[in-house]
């Protein structure tokens, strides 16, 4: 008797579970949940991007007085790779690394700034979302230009500097930003020199450590896709 009044209660929960799984307003229900949730996402995965910059920098320095301290860097396009996460409504992350090349008039120097970019990300809808964050740059100068009686040791270290922008999802895999960037660097010059006095018959060497500030800044635009 016990277990038939068991197998009553299965039959009856079976029968019942059969009936809310095949009623029409719980599977539309399913199907809004899942549609919400898919929407909730606007990219997720492997970040790839293409960039083009307009870039100034500035040089400050307390041993230095320039006749003019600000230039326009000739930029090459820049590539990067990293990960994304952006959501509707909700924070959501964005990480890359990034190397950019720079023309120089020098034949003899090969310039290029390599960045790491963290970014917190809030979307708006489904195609429009904004990021802002901070960034780890540093400059890199292969340099072939030494004298024999002139020699500089220069060396480039890493700042912080940050970054803000706003991107458009043209589809599930493709996006257009525009961000404002500002790179933080700096810059420090050995110089070591000799002097030689035909007239006085003498010899001397010495040396003069300058230390630079670079500010790097400026718009860029970027095709973006997220695999």
């Amino acid at each position: 008797m016990r277990k038939l009044s068991i197998l009553a209660v299965l039959m009856v929960l079976s029968t019942s579970a059969s009936t809310a799984v095949n009623n029409p307003d719980f599977i539309n229900q399913q199907k809004l949940k899942t549609n919400m949730s898919s929407k909730a996402q606007i990219a997720k995965g492997i970040r790839l991007s293409l960039s083009q910059s307009t870039l100034e920098l500035e040089k400050d320095s307390d041993e230095i007085e320039y006749a003019s301290n600000k230039e326009d860097l000739i930029t090459n396009a820049q590539f990067s790779i990293g990960y994304t996460d952006i959501k509707i409504g909700e924070v959501g992350f964005m990480g890359e690394f990034s190397y950019l090349q720079i023309d120089t008039d020098s034949d003899e120097a090969d310039v290029s700034n390599t960045r790491f970019s963290g970014n917190a990300t809030y979307g708006m809808n489904e195609n429009v979302y904004f990021f802002g964050g901070l960034n780890i740059s540093k400059y890199n100068v292969d340099s072939s230009g030494t004298t024999a009686e002139e020699q500089e040791i220069v060396n480039y270290d890493a700042g912080v500097g940050y970054q803000l922008g706003v991107g458009a999802q043209v589809n599930k895999n493709l996006s257009l930003e525009v961000a404002y960037i500002s790179l933080r660097s700096t810059r420090s010059s050995l110089y070591e020199f000799d002097t030689n006095d035909e007239d006085n018959n003498t010899y001397s060497s010495g040396s003069l450590d300058v230390e630079e500030d670079l500010l790097t800044r400026g718009l860029q635009v970027s095709l973006v896709g997220t695999f």
